[in-house]
């Protein structure tokens, strides 16, 4: 009786006393070290919490610390089969990419150059994959310049540098969202409008069912792969594992030579999501194209045509990677997850197709 007594008293006592790991945890930094540190350029307050207040804002919405960005813990898991793995740098730069002079530089160019080859990342791919001998000539171009746009990215990174911005951070999420379809839904009456102007081959309800499926698989993709839709880091992978085939060591550089880089130049083609799509996205073509009787249509490109394809390649390539990415990986996904990069990258790349467009004339392309 006396054991089961002492034993008792022993419980009430660990329950009722303080003990040291019973305490509150203590702040790694205190409010007033964070205010000074905020006030470093380089230094970025990320909010990572999940879930609601009781009438239905997010935690982030209902007050966070100024200047914060807002980036749920969920997008920095890894995928279904390793969520405590740490995403690599490219995928965590996706998320929000940064705001810098390569960006501005990047997206210029890969709009003036997009239009001389009449396709960006994923229209060079496509057309590629229908048997378009530009585009099968772009392409080789594209992959070279991507692998050393990302070689050469740090160094122009140097030259300027905002960091990772978003809508939401300014304006909160749901007010981003609604401000991002305003937008769009203003471009879109606008072009609506303008429509019977505009000598296109769009017509029809094909585009708006194909824009509805297209936007169900990039979320696919995100779900699934964990990962906004991307084009351009898979080409310049592969540009990557030929340069270190061919003799070249990674490790000298500053960015193929992070860790993260070099384990997917070692590894199997097929273990890069953004690989996989890209190979999906090229067979995928060809196989409708040849369904359909349009593979391989007929050309009859000039020299001059040829080489400028062949430049312009590496030209699209190159910019793409200064920019975060083309068409889909900077603007498609860029705008979806709010960062304003996205937004920079469309202003940029449009004035860029503008000077693109006369350039292409002046070299005697159709269309």
């Amino acid at each position: 009786m006396r054991r089961i007594l002492s034993a008792l008293s022993c419980l009430l006592s660990c329950l009722v006393l303080p003990v040291p790991f019973a305490q509150a945890p203590t702040p790694l930094l205190e409010p007033a070290d964070l205010a000074a540190r905020l006030k470093q350029p380089n230094v970025r307050v990320i909010d990572i919490r999940e879930g609601r207040t009781a009438q239905g804002r997010t935690l982030y919405d209902a007050g966070h610390i100024p200047g914060a960005v807002d980036a749920p813990y969920r997008f920095w898991r890894g995928p279904e089969t390793a969520p405590g793995r740490m995403r690599d740098r490219d995928y965590l730069g996706e998320l929000v990419q940064r705001l810098s002079v390569s960006v501005v530089f990047g997206a210029f160019v890969f709009g003036a150059a997009m239009q001389v080859t009449d396709g960006c990342g994923s229209g060079t791919l496509y057309k590629a994959g229908l048997g378009n001998v530009i585009s099968i000539a772009v392409l080789p171009g594209f992959i070279a310049g991507s692998f050393i746009g990302a070689a050469h990215l740090d160094w122009w990174l140097r030259l300027g540098d905002l960091g990772p911005m978003t809508v939401q951070q300014f304006v909160g999420t749901a007010p981003a969202l609604l401000l991002q379809l305003a937008v769009f839904a203003a471009l879109s009456l606008l072009v609506w409008r303008k429509r019977k102007e505009i000598n296109t081959r769009w017509h029809g309800r094909g585009i708006f069912v194909a824009a509805i499926v297209l936007a169900a698989f990039a979320i696919a993709d995100l779900v699934v792969a964990g990962q906004p839709w991307g084009i351009v880091y898979g080409l310049g992978l592969w540009g990557a594992k030929v340069a270190t085939a061919l003799g070249w060591d990674p490790s000298t550089n500053a960015y193929w030579g992070r860790a993260p880089q070099l384990a997917q130049i070692a590894a199997p083609l097929i273990d890069d999501v953004t690989s996989i799509t890209n190979l999906g996205l090229l067979l995928g073509c060809l196989v409708v194209a040849l369904w359909r009787g349009h593979a391989f249509p007929a050309a009859s490109p000039t020299p001059t045509q040829w080489v400028a394809s062949i430049v312009t390649g590496l030209v699209l390539g190159y910019s793409a990677r200064l920019a975060f990415g083309c068409n889909i990986g900077a603007y498609f996904s860029g705008i979806s997850s709010g960062s304003l990069h996205g937004w920079v990258w469309f202003a940029c790349a449009f004035v860029g197709s503008v000077v693109g467009i006369r350039l292409r004339e002046r070299l005697g392309f159709k269309g």
